[in-house]
């Protein structure tokens, strides 16, 4: 199976996946909040595109640690991923009254970017450890 395919069978599988995740959980914060379809329609949108984007470079980033046990950019991907999300979390769960007030940005991403750094040095340490950093395994 040539990149390509793979990359294809990828994105058929998990981009329909995460909007149908991205609409159950509007369904759920609508049924169990009654927050109001329009004020779900941004963040849900922005919460999807974001899972979308750092799906799609996941397959990038897991092609170099398979094949060049490069665990950099999947370290970055992941803080990048997680602070986004725990940012947008924070802003819509204040909002909605979920959690309290006020809102930890600037705490919440220091701690993103130091645990960013730590996963960059212990992610080769953990592959090998748990054997998914072993360039030939594709071959």
């Amino acid at each position: 199976m040539t990149s390509e395919e793979r990359f294809g069978k990828w994105v058929g599988i998990g981009v329909p996946s995460i909007i149908a995740i991205g609409i159950v959980g509007a369904a759920v914060l609508h049924a169990v909040l009654s927050i109001s379809w329009n004020n779900l329609t941004l963040p849900i949108g922005i919460y999807v595109l974001l899972q979308e984007v750092f799906y799609l470079c996941v397959f990038w980033a897991r092609n170099l640690v398979r094949s060049r046990g490069q665990h950099g950019p999947m370290s970055i991907l992941v803080g990048a991923y997680l602070w986004g999300s725990g940012m947008l979390i924070i802003r819509y769960g204040t909002e909605w009254k979920v959690l309290p007030a006020p809102a930890e940005y600037a705490g919440f991403s220091a701690c993103m970017v130091f645990a960013t750094v730590v996963l960059w040095f212990a992610a080769p340490k953990l592959g090998s450890k748990l054997g998914i950093d072993n360039p030939q395994r594709d071959k």
